[in-house]
C-alpha cells in the first residue's frame, strides 16, 4: 500500500529532506537566537 506524501521516506528521500529542514531551521531566527549558534 502507498501512502501519498511519504515517498521522501526512501533512504536518498529522508537525507534530502533532513537536509531542508537543518538548512531552514539554521537559516531561521530561532537558530540565530539558540544557544548552538553560538557553539559554533
Amino acid at each position: 500500500m502507498k501512502i501519498r506524501g511519504y515517498g521522501w521516506l526512501k533512504p536518498n528521500g529522508i537525507r534530502k529532506k533532513l537536509k531542508d529542514i537543518a538548512q531552514n531551521w539554521k537559516n531561521s531566527d530561532d537558530y540565530k537566537n539558540s544557544w548552538l549558534s553560538r557553539m559554533e
